[in-house]
């Protein structure tokens, strides 16, 4: 989560964004301020909390006293028996026990219900470790090395895709991640009896691409709490960082920053060189900017979308004349009739063009305006969990079935010229299986008025 030095205007910014979407209640909604919260979201934004503050963070005290009130009320909730809404109450009581709540009676409670309904799988799932991480707290040893023991023997076996689960906030990835930075958090002497296996437990669903951001973050918090724990942090500047040009030229880059060693390398570089650690290192590589040559073909996995640029015949056109509008058409559906939830779909805008908004009278159950009744046009009937209007871009988030459903937008020219239509681009944001990348080399001709 704070794999550098903090920067005060991110945070305040994503702290803004929290209180926007935290009732009254001190729940919060995935996307706006609901009656109705997301425990899960609200737990995980607990953890957070605690984490910044522990790192010297500032924390707004409003936010975390209602999310505190929140999670006293999710933690003593004794009508919960999903193993999801158990999972996430254990998350809750975790985080009560690390702000220095006594949460025994939450756990005993937690407990039966977990016993009652899932006797033979709950302790091998993160809900065990969560419990026995609860319990570490209150120094009753014993009783936290029992509650673990099932979760261990998994850790120690490798991973492989037949295993495999896909879930919003719990596939393997996640709990395998939570489960270790837990482990070396308030286990160290376990962690260190851990064979190197449950360490790579952790990246190999990065390098089979099954990760999603929920299980990225958690797995660098993970990573982070091993290097704190195990000190192997201390190593990062003894390990090399090198790019070589074409004539194998050295150029040495990098610097530590917190958890990482971490730098920029130039275009020029034809590869590049780690050096040898002497504790278990892993390293990311990550490209910036846009594609010098547009993909050729589509890559459609699970889902499908296609683009018109209709004119006012509603026909479609590669031809306009500066200043005029045109109706952009979004189709969209899933290849094979199932339901993909969660999906995003990044519509960048065209250069030399803008989107054209439309005023909005009607204001959500939350008193805002509908951000989608400014952008949609009639015709538009794919529902949308959230749509995201950026400078450059829109953002449309929602749920695709079998059906065919369409979204339409409008354009404004406002300068000629022959412009390149950025290809469509869509992906799962849980399960990354799930991705549309449209082919490149389309145009839009605008002529002067």
């Amino acid at each position: 989560m704070f794999a550098s030095a903090p920067d005060d205007a991110q945070f305040n910014a994503m702290y803004q964004t929290l209180a926007s979407r935290q009732n009254s209640d001190g729940g919060l909604g995935l996307w706006m301020a609901t009656p109705e919260a997301d425990d899960f979201v609200t737990a995980y934004a607990g953890l957070f909390f605690v984490e910044a503050g522990e790192r010297g963070v500032a924390v707004p005290a409003d936010l975390v006293q209602a999310n505190t009130r929140y999670l006293t009320t999710l933690a003593a909730d004794l009508d919960t028996n999903a193993l999801h809404d158990l999972r996430v109450r254990a998350l809750a009581t975790y985080v009560l026990t690390r702000r220095g709540q006594v949460t025994t009676n939450y756990l005993a409670g937690l407990e039966d219900a977990l016993d009652t309904n899932f006797a033979d799988t709950w302790k091998k799932d993160v809900t065990a470790t969560l419990i026995a991480a609860t319990y570490a707290q209150m120094k009753q040893d014993k009783v936290a090395e029992q509650r673990m023991q099932e979760v261990l023997a998994r850790l120690r076996t490798p991973f492989t895709l037949e295993n495999w689960w896909n879930g919003w906030y719990d596939d393997p990835a996640i709990q395998d991640a939570l489960s270790m930075y837990l482990i070396a958090r308030h286990f160290p002497k376990t962690l260190k009896a851990l064979p190197p296996g449950a360490q790579e437990r952790l990246v190999a669903p990065i390098e089979a691409g099954l990760n999603n951001t929920l299980s990225s973050a958690m797995t660098v918090l993970s990573l982070a709490q091993i290097a704190d724990t195990s000190g192997a942090g201390d190593q990062l500047a003894t390990i090399a960082l090198e790019a070589l040009d074409a004539k194998d030229q050295v150029q040495a880059f990098g610097d530590v920053q917190g958890w990482w060693k971490r730098g920029g390398f130039g275009v020029d570089a034809a590869r590049v060189r780690i050096g040898q650690a002497n504790a278990p290192t892993w390293y990311a590589l990550v490209d910036s900017g846009f594609d010098r040559a547009p993909p050729l073909k589509e890559n459609a996995q699970r889902i499908e979308l296609s683009r018109d640029y209709l004119d006012d015949a509603n026909k479609a056109t590669t031809t306009m004349r500066q200043g005029d509008e045109i109706e952009v058409q979004l189709r969209l559906r899933s290849l094979d009739g199932s339901t993909q939830s969660n999906v995003a779909i990044v519509e960048l805008l065209p250069g030399g063009f803008e989107l054209v908004e439309q005023t909005a009278t009607a204001p959500d159950p939350g008193g805002a305006v509908d951000v989608a009744a400014r952008v949609a046009r009639p015709g538009s009937d794919l529902v949308l969990d959230y749509l995201d209007l950026r400078e450059d871009r829109i953002v449309l988030y929602a749920t695709l079935r079998g059906e065919v459903r369409t979204f339409r937008y409008r354009l404004k020219a406002t300068a000629a010229g022959r412009f390149a239509i950025p290809p469509l681009h869509a992906a799962g944001m849980y399960d990354r299986r799930v991705q549309y990348v449209g082919a490149g080399g389309a145009t839009m001709t605008v002529t002067p008025q």
